[in-house]
């Protein structure tokens, strides 16, 4: 009768996740003078490191991006394009070479265990175990003249591919995983990959990427319970999993023969002929030249593509590094906000007049690590970005130069 006319009053039957709590002062103390000073030296520091980072980077990156590109426009005029992919022409070792044709493996790829057995250049097992996850809340609770740190877990079942470690949970006892995969993930190459007549070296193997997922159409039924959505469940109830069940999936990339899966994949590949294998051509400029592209595309597409790319990473580096060098501006210059920030109005301006130069600063040294990247290369180039570098410096010392005549003009 009780719970029935008081059912919102706490009981067993409604305990939320259990709780665990640890109490701390109302507020932090206030920092001493020595304490302040070392955190703005360790940011000064810390800045000092990041700039050094980020112009590091800068200039790595502008000599790779040169290397690159003059590699790229050296193989481009030695590359010779043969007509067939069959004929292996003796007068073309160690020259670099561009072959176009369908993929072809001496043996298919296949996983016994799951009777899986495809034609292709790579077969991936992607494994997932169906396990108890712990998730920490945390929320802050102000009593009297305390504030107290409220901790609670909760538990969810979910699909991982990795070893849950229940024996780090808070209620352990409850939430128990299996101590073990039942099943591991694998990944079969074939070692032999050809186009026409010419073996693939294994970095071109490597770059082989264009996984598929494969859709089993018959397995042995008695080993593996279900299979559902094109995986293997070993679960009684795919639609109701329990702890430890598993569920298995593959994928495959580079179809190398013809098979119900469709018909081989056509690559195109750049590369030294060495006598009837492609491996690495080594450029004058520095780069080596190992290039292998799905489709059938010409040298001249090839090359356009792998400069695209080479364009796209550079200023992708760019970005970063100006990102470290703006990111240590804003470290080193901190204790100049915090010298006014006890005057509201003027620790505004203050700080927006930082943080602009702060982007000026960071923008500069970035496009000045960068010209004298291209200097040497491209010396007009080089010289444009220098200038831009320079250009706010010349155009502040202008600004100011006519401030002091307008000045010394109203005085007289």
């Amino acid at each position: 009768m009780y719970r029935q006319n008081y059912p919102d009053d706490p009981g067993m039957h409604n305990l939320g996740p259990q709780r665990y709590s640890t109490r701390y002062p109302q507020g932090p103390r206030s920092p001493t003078f020595l304490e302040t000073l070392k955190s703005y030296l360790l940011s000064i520091l810390v800045g000092i490191a990041l700039i050094c980072v980020g112009c590091g980077l800068l200039f790595w990156n502008e000599g790779r991006t040169v290397q690159t590109y003059k590699s790229l426009e050296e193989g481009l005029a030695l590359v010779e394009s043969l007509d067939s992919e069959n004929a292996v022409i003796e007068e073309n070792i160690n020259k670099l070479i561009h072959v176009t044709g369908p993929l072809h493996t001496l043996q298919p790829l296949s996983d016994d265990a799951y009777g899986i057995v495809v034609t292709a250049v790579k077969l991936k097992r992607f494994v997932e175990m169906y396990q108890w996850v712990e998730y920490e809340h945390k929320r802050e609770v102000q009593e009297m003249d305390q504030t107290r740190t409220e901790v609670s877990y909760s538990y969810s079942k979910e699909w991982k591919d990795h070893l849950v470690d229940s024996n780090s949970f808070e209620q352990r006892s409850q939430y128990a995983n299996p101590d073990l995969m039942p099943v591991k993930p694998d990944t079969k190459v074939a070692k032999d990959v050809l186009i026409g007549s010419f073996y693939l070296s294994p970095h071109l193997i490597e770059k082989i990427s264009n996984f598929k997922k494969f859709e089993p159409s018959h397995t042995n039924i008695s080993r593996f319970l279900n299979i559902k959505q094109h995986m293997f469940y070993q679960s009684p109830d795919p639609n109701n999993p329990q702890v430890g069940d598993v569920r298995v999936w593959f994928e495959y990339a580079g179809l190398s023969g013809q098979s119900n899966l469709g018909p081989p994949d056509v690559a195109s590949v750049i590369g030294r002929q060495s006598r009837n294998m492609i491996t690495a051509f080594q450029t004058k400029s520095g780069d080596e030249l190992e290039i292998i592209y799905l489709g059938r595309l010409t040298a001249e597409e090839i090359f356009r593509q792998e400069k695209t790319s080479n364009v796209l990473l550079s200023w992708g580096l760019r970005f970063l590094g100006w990102v470290l060098i703006f990111i240590a501006f804003t470290l080193t210059t901190n204790f100049i906000s915090a010298i006014v920030s006890w005057i509201p109005i003027l620790r505004d301006i203050v700080a927006l007049g930082v943080l602009i130069m702060c982007l000026s600063l960071s923008i500069s040294i970035s496009l000045t690590v960068i010209a004298f990247g291209w200097l040497w290369y491209r010396p007009l180039f080089g010289a444009t970005i220098l200038a831009l570098a320079v250009l706010p410096f010349v155009l502040a010392r202008i600004r100011n130069s006519q401030t002091r005549a307008s000045r010394a003009d109203r005085m007289w």
